[in-house]
């Protein structure tokens, strides 16, 4: 009986140190993919300019300081850049990027801009040898506000910016009427901890914070947490940020538990 048992506890212990190799070797290899990691998702209001590719291809290669980089994505030509001032994005989204095998990948989706911070998706991707990406991406949030739909981006200049759109559609029944919508409008990724993360650090701040931490922090993964931490200024490494408590934010003499 005795020999029976430890028979069957090393094959539970085999079983595990397998898995746990399997997952440090796609953990590993997935490192190094292009895609791999976190980003920040930025869509911007539809608009029918043309796009002009070659002040895109412009922007990360004239720039050489942050405060230069700035000024030169604010000058960019296109539809991932606002009109003026006054304008704000559609909504900004906090993404990861697995790799799988080959050039497929998957990920997750959480809204921290500018509302509906409940909102959260899966995706699932291919990553073409031209460095465009077939994206396919769905709701995961109670009812499934966030809908569904396809994503293509493109690189632009240097792997931590990709541009394209997204398109949804969205099917609704009044009695024996049906009616069929479609909706989409450009989308940007940038890399997190890359110099052109400051075009989500411009909305991701203080001002935003009371109603970002108050909504949505207690339901985001420690990563997620994290990132958006670091835009606002709250230590990410505090108990109180990785067990749910409500951070203070800089310049605040509350917790940011205002109501939307």
């Amino acid at each position: 009986m005795e020999l029976f048992w430890a028979g069957v506890l090393s094959s539970v212990v085999a079983t595990a140190l397998w898995a746990l190799a399997t997952a440090v070797v796609r953990w590993s290899r997935g490192r190094g993919e292009p895609l791999s990691g976190w980003w920040w998702q930025i869509t911007y209001p539809p608009r029918r300019e043309s796009v002009q590719s070659a002040r895109l291809s412009d922007v990360e290669s004239s720039a050489r300081t942050p405060g230069e980089l700035v000024n030169t994505v604010q000058g960019e030509i296109s539809v991932w850049e606002l009109d003026d001032s006054t304008d704000t994005p559609w909504s900004i989204e906090l993404i990861r990027v697995r790799h799988r095998r080959g050039a497929t990948f998957g990920g997750r989706m959480w809204r921290v801009y500018k509302a509906d911070f409940h909102r959260r998706w899966r995706f699932e991707g291919l990553l073409h040898d031209d460095s465009t990406v077939d994206c396919l991406y769905w709701a995961t949030d109670r009812g499934g506000t966030g809908g569904h739909g396809t994503m293509q981006l493109w690189r632009v200049g240097a792997a931590t910016r990709y541009c394209g759109d997204f398109a949804a559609s969205k099917t609704t029944t009044h009695g024996r009427e049906v009616t069929y919508e479609s909706t989409g409008a450009p989308v940007e990724w940038v890399k997190c901890g890359s110099e052109l993360e400051v075009k989500a650090r411009r909305w991701i701040n203080p001002e935003l914070g009371d109603r970002l931490v108050a909504a949505g922090w207690r339901g985001w993964s420690p990563g997620v947490r994290r990132h958006v931490a670091r835009l606002l200024g709250v230590r990410s490494g505090a108990w109180s940020t990785w067990f749910g408590a409500v951070p203070a934010l800089p310049g605040r003499a509350g917790t940011g538990a205002r109501g939307n």
